[in-house]
C-alpha cells in the first residue's frame, strides 16, 4: 500500500526541519561561554548602523523618492500625537500582561508565540528612556553595557525592556538618543525610524533630521529600525521602501524583517498611552517576523509603533526581575540569561517636585510623603501645631517647649508645685507661694518675703513684697499680712519683737538716754592694758639694745688683744733666730724685753687667737666669764 506523495513530502520536511533544529543546537552548545551570540539580526545592526561617507550616504531630503505614493511622496516623515495627561495620577501605573497566540500561515508551520505587553498610563511622567547603568555611559562612548535588570535600577522601573540598537562588539550606543530633557548622543544624521516625548506633552514618532534634534525639544528620545504602524495601518512595506539605503541592496533589510526571532517594538494607543511588547524567540527557530509583528501590534490596539532592538536582546523586567525567556546562554549552558544591552525604555514612579524630598521623606507615586513634622511640596518646611504658640521651637519630632511650658503645640503652663523644663522640678516656696513655671523664682502671697517667702514680714511693714508701713500707733506692730493693728492671731512669735520696739519707741519719746557705763568701763580697761603692753615692749627695746653695744665693744676689744699677740708672736721668732749673737742684737733684745716687763698688766690680759675661738665658738669649755668682763 503506498502513501499519497504529498504525505511523503510531508514526512520529508519535518525530518529535514528536524535536523536542521538539531545542528542549530549544536552549534550554539560550542559557542564560547563568554561570548555574546550573535544571531543574524545582530550582524544586520552593525551593516545597518556602519558610518559611510558623506557623498553616499543619503540625506532626509532626498529619502521622500523612495516613499510609498499613499502618503503622496512628501517628507512627512513625522507623527505628534497628544500624549494622555490628566491632573491626577491614574492607577495602575502599569497594566502587565501575558498572552500565548498562535501564528503560521499553515497548519504545519503554525507554532505558539509568547507575548509580554505593559501598557504605561500616564507617560508623561512615568515614561523615560535610560542609559546602560548609569546617566553618561553612552555620552563618554565607554562601551559600557549593562543587563535590563541592572539597568532598571536607577528609577526603579516597574516594568523596563531594552530598547535602542548597539555595536555587539564595542558597545557603543547606536542612533539618536535623549535621556530626560538631556540629549546623550547624536547618530548624525543617520537615516532611521525614532519614537519619544516632546516638552510640550506629544508623543513623537518618525524620521529625525538634525535640525529636528534641536528643535522638536525632545525629553525622551530613542532609535529604532523599521516604523512598524503608521496612523493604525501597517506600514512596514513603505518603511522598508522609505530605508532604502545600501542594506536594502544587499537584501539584508528584506531579510531582517522576515526572519523569525525575538522582537520588541514600542508604541502608543489613540489614548496616548504608551506600549510596550517583547516577543520571545530565536532567529530562524522561533518568535516572529515584523509582517506578523505589525499586524500583532494593530490587533493589540496600537496607532503608531517602531521596532526596537530584538533576538539574543530581547528582555522584558517586571519590578527588578525577569519574566521572558532570552535566548543567550549563561555561563552554565544549561541555563539561560539575560544579555548586557544598551539604552533600555522603563515604566517608573513619577517623580517628585523635588529630588529624594528633601530628604525628609519618600516619594510615593509622584507625592512626597513627608516624616515627623516636614510639610510643603519637597518636605522642605518644618510645620507644627499652632506654631508652637510661640513658646517652643518646632522640630522634626514636634514642639520643643520652652520651660515652663507643655502640651502637644505648647499651650499648657505647668501644674502648681511644677517648673522648668517639660515641668520636672518641683518649686520649693513656703506658706503657701507658687512659683514661676519657668524660672522657679517663688511668688510670695502677701505679708511674706524670703528667697522662699521663708518669713513674715519685718515688724511695721505688711502686705505684698512688705512694702506697706502700718499705720498703728508708734507704727510698730500691725498684722504682717492685713495691715490691721487689732490683731491676736499672729501668736506669740512677735511679741518679743514688738515690746522692744515699743520700749524703744518710749525711751526716744521720753528723751531719755540709755545706761552705757558698762561700755565706759570696757573701754578704759582696754586703754589701761594697752598702755602696760607698750610700756613693758619699750623697756625690753631699751635693754637688747644696750647689750648690743656692750657686745659690739667687747668685740672690738678681742680683736685688739688678738692683733697684739700676734705681734708677741712675730718678736718671739725674730729673737729665736738672733739667739748666740752678741753686740747690738743682744742690747736690743734685752730693751724688748724690759719693755714688755714693764707691762705685766696687759701680759696677763692677753688672749691669743685660740683664746679667742674658746671665748666666742666654744662656750661648752670650762673658761668661765661674767657679765662685767664686758
Amino acid at each position: 500500500m503506498f502513501l499519497p506523495k504529498w504525505i511523503c513530502n510531508y514526512v520529508i520536511f519535518v525530518l529535514k526541519l528536524l535536523i536542521f533544529i538539531d545542528l542549530v543546537s549544536v552549534r550554539g552548545d560550542l559557542k564560547d561561554q563568554n561570548d555574546v551570540v550573535e544571531d543574524e539580526l545582530d550582524l544586520f545592526v552593525s551593516e545597518y548602523f556602519q558610518t559611510r561617507p558623506s557623498f553616499v550616504h543619503r540625506r532626509q531630503r532626498d529619502a521622500n523618492s523612495c516613499q510609498s505614493v499613499i502618503y503622496k511622496n512628501v517628507t512627512n516623515y513625522q507623527s505628534k500625537y497628544q500624549a494622555y495627561s490628566d491632573s491626577s495620577i491614574v492607577l495602575p501605573l502599569v497594566e502587565a500582561h501575558h498572552m500565548v497566540k498562535e501564528f503560521g500561515q499553515y497548519s504545519w508551520n503554525k507554532q505558539q508565540v509568547h507575548i509580554h505587553h505593559q501598557q504605561v498610563n500616564n507617560p508623561l511622567t512615568t515614561w523615560s528612556v535610560l542609559e546602560p547603568g548609569q546617566h553618561g555611559t553612552c555620552r563618554n562612548d565607554s562601551g559600557d553595557q549593562y543587563t535590563v535588570v541592572d539597568s532598571s535600577a536607577q528609577k526603579r522601573c516597574i516594568a523596563a525592556a531594552n530598547a535602542g540598537f548597539f555595536n555587539t562588539k564595542t558597545g557603543q550606543c547606536l542612533g539618536n538618543i535623549v535621556s530626560d530633557g538631556y540629549l546623550v548622543q547624536d547618530s548624525g544624521g543617520i537615516q532611521n525610524v525614532h519614537f519619544g516625548l516632546t516638552k510640550n506633552g506629544y508623543i513623537f514618532t518618525g524620521y529625525v533630521s538634525e535640525l529636528d534634534l534641536l528643535v522638536q525639544e525632545f525629553t525622551q528620545l530613542v532609535g529604532g529600525v523599521l516604523w512598524l504602524v503608521r496612523d493604525g495601518v501597517n506600514y512596514l512595506e513603505e518603511s522598508l521602501k522609505l530605508e532604502c539605503s545600501e542594506t536594502e541592496e544587499t537584501g539584508t533589510l528584506q531579510r531582517f524583517a522576515s526572519v523569525t526571532s525575538a522582537r520588541t517594538a514600542v508604541g502608543h494607543d489613540r489614548e496616548g498611552k504608551i506600549h510596550m511588547i517583547q516577543i520571545d524567540g530565536k532567529t530562524d527557530l522561533y518568535g516572529i517576523n515584523l509582517y506578523d509583528f505589525a499586524e500583532l501590534l494593530i490587533n493589540l490596539g496600537l496607532y503608531n509603533a517602531i521596532n526596537l532592538d530584538g533576538g539574543g536582546s530581547a528582555t522584558t523586567v517586571i519590578n527588578g526581575t525577569l519574566v521572558n525567556f532570552p535566548s543567550d546562554l549563561c555561563v552554565n549552558s544549561s541555563y539561560n540569561c539575560e544579555r548586557k544591552v544598551s539604552t533600555i525604555i522603563c515604566a517608573h514612579p513619577p517623580a517628585c517636585a523635588v529630588k529624594d524630598c528633601s530628604g525628609h521623606g519618600s516619594c510615593d507615586i509622584g507625592v512626597c510623603r513627608c516624616q515627623g513634622h516636614w510639610s510643603g511640596p519637597g518636605c522642605e518646611t518644618l510645620t507644627c501645631p499652632n506654631s508652637c504658640s510661640s513658646h517652643g521651637q518646632c522640630t522634626e519630632d514636634g514642639c520643643q517647649c520652652d520651660p515652663g511650658w507643655l502640651g502637644i503645640n505648647c499651650s499648657l503652663t505647668c501644674q502648681d508645685g511644677w517648673y522648668g523644663d517639660k515641668c520636672s522640678l518641683p518649686c520649693l516656696c513656703e506658706n503657701g507661694a507658687s512659683c514661676s513655671p519657668i524660672t522657679g523664682d517663688c511668688l510670695c502671697l502677701p505679708g511674706y518675703t524670703g528667697k522662699y517667702c521663708q518669713e513674715a514680714c519685718p515688724l511695721g511693714y505688711y502686705g505684698q513684697d512688705c512694702i506697706h508701713l502700718c499705720s498703728c500707733e508708734h507704727r510698730c506692730y500691725c498684722d504682717h499680712v492685713t495691715g490691721s493693728c487689732n490683731t491676736t492671731s499672729s501668736g506669740n512669735q512677735h511679741y518679743s519683737k514688738a515690746v522692744y520696739c515699743l520700749a524703744q519707741q518710749r525711751i526716744q519719746s521720753l528723751g531719755l538716754v540709755p545706761d552705757k557705763q558698762y561700755q565706759y568701763s570696757l573701754c578704759v580697761t582696754s586703754v589701761l592694758c594697752l598702755a602696760v603692753i607698750a610700756s613693758v615692749s619699750l623697756l625690753l627695746n631699751a635693754l637688747l639694745t644696750y647689750f648690743l653695744v656692750r657686745l659690739r665693744q667687747n668685740y672690738k676689744a678681742v680683736t685688739q688683744k688678738t692683733e697684739r699677740g700676734d705681734n708677741r708672736a712675730q718678736q718671739r721668732s725674730v729673737r729665736n733666730k738672733r739667739k748666740g749673737r752678741g753686740g747690738v742684737e743682744d742690747v736690743q733684745l734685752k730693751d724688748m724685753t724690759k719693755t714688755n716687763a714693764a707691762r705685766p698688766e696687759e701680759e696677763e690680759e692677753l688672749v691669743t687667737s685660740d683664746e679667742e675661738q674658746n671665748l666666742f665658738l666654744a662656750p661648752n669649755k670650762k673658761k668661765k666669764f661674767s657679765i662685767r668682763d664686758f
